[in-house]
């Protein structure tokens, strides 16, 4: 690859990274909010490609103690594209996770990034899921009628998902921001200890219920998961959601995102409570077992 030098980034890098990614898309890019969290992250790393010493590309790596890799924010330089410097970045992505124990890889595309979905399956990736996104902005007052499920439904929730369609469509993930992880029944005992898990007051809990996290985005809660077995009742969960405002003093977007498998029914349900998509097309999930 020449004189193209890929190491770990530091804090001088951020100016020049932020330059080069500023004109991603049209409104800029959500790098510059995460930066200085993923330069400090104890569980991942941040990395840069080089030409001369000068930050010409970005990635950065979620390690996750369940031993589940993340590959997330690869950015290159305008200038620097079609020079195979994603396919070195994703190359050396790879054999950091492998060196740090991690049995399986992942990354999250647009269906339109042919170029990334080439590298990867040359890698080894293949596509193990795809998702909608859609967003709603957070409402003002009283999100009546929800309820946060307690510890001692996990039995009856558990036994539920991972019979169910939206589970095994979702390929077994759910969504933590932009991250998806693995939905197991320790993942799910984690969130109904910290009361992420909620449903209708007053309705069997089947009937719809809810995985709701904060993104590292900062820009407000997200809901990771939805299944249950009444589709009004879902719809009506969705609507009510968009009420909460957890963590309010670190939000810098007041909304409410939703990733969700590609199942045109809970799009349709989301519609209807007053979400937008995200983009007009649906994002791929491409796994790589190490």
């Amino acid at each position: 690859m020449g004189n193209l030098e890929i190491r770990a980034a530091v804090a001088a890098d951020k100016y020049a990274v932020l330059k080069f990614c500023k004109d991603t898309w049209d409104w800029g890019d959500y790098i510059e909010l995460v930066w200085d969290d993923w330069l400090s992250d104890p569980d991942g790393k941040l990395v840069v490609g080089l030409y001369d010493n000068v930050p010409v590309a970005v990635v950065h790596i979620c390690l996750m103690p369940t031993g589940e890799g993340w590959v997330e924010g690869m950015r290159i330089s305008l200038k620097h594209r079609e020079k195979g410097i994603a396919a070195h970045l994703s190359r050396y992505c790879l054999d950091q996770m492998s060196g740090a124990g991690i049995r399986v890889a992942r990354y999250m595309t647009a269906s339109s990034n042919t170029p990334i979905h080439i590298i990867g399956e040359k890698q080894g990736y293949r596509q193990c899921g795809s998702c909608y996104v859609l967003w709603s902005p957070l409402q003002e007052g009283e999100p009546h009628n929800l309820i946060k499920l307690q510890p001692d439904s996990i039995d009856q929730l558990w036994t539920y998902i991972e019979k169910s369609d939206v589970y095994k469509t979702g390929a077994g993930l759910y969504s933590v921001g932009w991250v998806y992880k693995e939905l197991n029944k320790d993942t799910l005992k984690y969130h109904l200890d910290r009361g992420d898990v909620y449903a209708l007051a007053g309705q069997d809990p089947l009937d719809g219920f809810a995985i709701v996290v904060t993104s590292w985005l900062h820009q407000g809660p997200v809901i990771g998961y939805v299944d249950g077995e009444n589709r009004q009742a879902m719809e009506t969960l969705v609507s009510r959601l968009r009420f909460l405002d957890m963590n309010a003093e670190v939000i810098v977007d007041r909304r409410l995102d939703a990733n969700f498998p590609t199942l045109d029914w809970m799009k349709q349900l989301y519609l209807n409570a007053g979400y937008t998509p995200y983009y007009d097309e649906p994002f791929l999930l491409y796994a790589l077992n190490l």
